[in-house]
């Protein structure tokens, strides 16, 4: 968008789950101070939204949330090699054993970083929090 250069995506047919670097860092918290700490044996535990979506879908919702003028060109270029269909995190045991749970819409997350990274790129603000509970 900044460039005003088509996007050049694969498919987007992939399933991922996408998160925010800040709910990923207050998950890494809700592990450093869960009380007591391990002792025997370290924990898992997957930080996630949980929300299985098409990347497509995710970026077509980012675009529009954010009303990027962008030509996003979908097949465009080829998936890598062995990339997997389907990646998604099970937050139940994060949810459950830390009380952790992604507060930030990734639209929000993305025009935080582009506020930063480009300052005259005119975004509009997306709602902050997730409805990812």
């Amino acid at each position: 968008a900044h460039s005003k250069t088509p996007l050049q995506l694969t498919s987007g047919w992939q399933v991922r789950d996408f998160l925010s670097a800040r709910d990923v860092a207050t998950g890494i918290m809700a592990v450093a101070k869960k009380s007591p700490p391990p002792v025997r044996q370290a924990a898992i535990y997957n930080l996630g939204s949980g929300r299985a979506c098409p990347v497509r879908r995710i970026v077509q919702e980012v675009v529009r949330e954010l009303g990027l003028k962008v030509d996003l060109r979908f097949g465009q270029k080829k998936a890598t090699e062995g990339e997997p269909g389907f990646l998604v995190a099970d937050r139940r045991k994060a949810r459950r054993e830390l009380g952790w749970a992604p507060r930030e819409n990734l639209s929000h997350a993305v025009w935080r970083l582009a506020q930063g990274s480009f300052p005259g790129l005119h975004l509009r603000e997306p709602v902050e929090k997730s409805r990812l509970r």
